[in-house]
């Protein structure tokens, strides 16, 4: 019999959505406030349809300390859902909602809720294989400590050192930095071998908006689930938002499965407009690359962010209309993005660059370009030690690998000398024009 429990962090209830700002009307920015807050509704629906046995919320429940009131009101409310169907819920806080003595919760939590205090790491035991069909007899142990202010300096993860030995798993529950993840502050830090050297068979984390799942050791594992739902179009917050599904069997952990809970979705958009020389070709290459959007997002609004790349005549165009270019988007192709909505176009493009006149420069660029003629002229051998030398040498079965595909494809050189002239030209002349 399978154990699985939910793993979420970073909910943020109460986030106004500032990101959206003056970039869309009034009021598609109220439609989409109002999905976003549907998202830990969506949390508890996928809890209670995967039948877990608990769920675990690794702070930053809230986006700001006093805890907006309709924020809380609709937190209590989902909870009670999760109380109905019978799953406790482990809650830790961090530094956007640190426990503080001054905070007075609009309504008491249900009774299936744990809220762990700063300080001391505490534990509380889930029994699961009571012949209630959820498992298969282990008694699982969760532990967690909270923020007590907002930053945290101390390594919260070396308290969990404290743990006795317990005869089953035990899932950690904390808000933290593991490794020095310099996008985020650096509230409880620690290592990863701060993590190893605990009594913990899950490190069930919070704080860093990007997903990242980690074996520690056979069977151990520490996670971070990213953030509910998207905030804006910065990296971390782009993509499929949700939680963890986390299975155990016969008393192990086995690898967390993503599942999406969010109910709008932020990307960013790269087109490519290399070759192009009218705005209308960019108009439906946007159009083009967009259209499919909604239905990879499984029909969540999109709000995207474009960057336009790539070495085209169009650039010119492109910078002179760069202040009116998000609108003409807007008029021109906002339908390929369905329910969504343009935020952001950024004009990242350049001037072809005329290589015959570049090689009659006494300059770096000049230099590279030269370089790479010889070594189009060189023979494969030649080439696989030039780039043998180039590496700081390569290992033998390297070799090998790069021999037998030039061997397969004969044109295969050509192709790698030209994706590292535009690559290495990109440095050396972006912007161009």
């Amino acid at each position: 019999m399978t154990i699985k429990f939910l793993h979420a962090a970073d909910l943020h209830l109460g986030a106004p959505l500032e990101s959206l700002g003056a970039r869309v009307d009034a009021d598609t920015a109220q439609r989409v406030r109002q999905l976003a807050r549907l998202a830990f509704d969506d949390l508890v629906d996928t809890a209670i349809a995967e039948r877990v046995a608990f769920v675990v919320i690794a702070g930053d429940v809230y986006d700001h300390a006093d805890r907006e009131v309709g924020a809380q009101l609709r937190f209590q409310r989902c909870l009670e859902r999760l109380h109905a169907a019978a799953i406790p819920v482990f809650i830790t806080h961090g530094n956007h909602d640190p426990v503080v003595t001054s905070y007075r919760p609009a309504r008491p939590l249900p009774p299936n809720v744990v809220v762990y205090s700063p300080g001391d790491v505490t534990s509380h035991i889930v029994e699961c294989g009571d012949g209630d069909g959820i498992g298969d007899g282990i008694a699982i142990r969760i532990a967690g400590v909270s923020f007590a202010k907002p930053h945290e300096r101390d390594n919260l993860a070396a308290r969990f050192l404290s743990l006795k030995h317990h005869d089953g798993p035990t899932i950690a529950v904390l808000h933290a930095n593991v490794a020095g993840n310099t996008a985020h502050d650096p509230y409880a830090p620690c290592t990863v071998a701060d993590l190893l050297a605990a009594p913990v068979d899950y490190w069930a984390l919070g704080h860093i908006h990007a997903r990242s799942v980690n074996v520690i050791s056979p069977g151990r594992w520490w996670a971070y689930p990213g953030n509910l739902q998207g905030r804006s179009t910065k990296p971390a917050e782009c993509g499929p938002k949700g939680a963890l599904i986390v299975p155990i069997e016969h008393g192990q952990i086995r690898p967390p499965q993503f599942v999406p809970c969010d109910t709008v979705r932020f990307e960013r958009i790269d087109v490519d407009v290399t070759g192009f020389v009218h705005i209308g070709d960019v108009l439906d290459a946007i159009g083009r690359e967009t259209t499919a959007r909604p239905d990879s997002a499984a029909n969540r609004p999109v709000m995207a962010r474009v960057r336009l790349t790539g070495s085209a005549e169009v650039h010119t165009t492109l910078t002179a209309q760069r202040d009116q270019l998000l609108g003409l988007v807007r008029d021109e192709v906002g339908s390929s993005i369905g329910d969504g909505a343009f935020l952001q176009i950024e004009v990242a493009t350049r001037l072809p660059l005329n290589r015959a006149e570049l090689l009659t420069r006494r300059d770096i660029t000049a230099a590279v370009l030269t370089e790479l003629d010889d070594l189009r002229n060189q023979s494969v051998d030649d080439l696989i030690a030039s780039l043998d030398g180039l590496a700081g040498g390569l290992d033998q079965s390297t070799l090998r690998l790069i021999r037998d595909g030039f061997s397969l494809d004969p044109e295969l050189a050509i192709r790698l000398t030209e994706h590292i002239e535009r690559t290495l030209l990109d440095v050396l002349e972006g912007g161009a024009g």
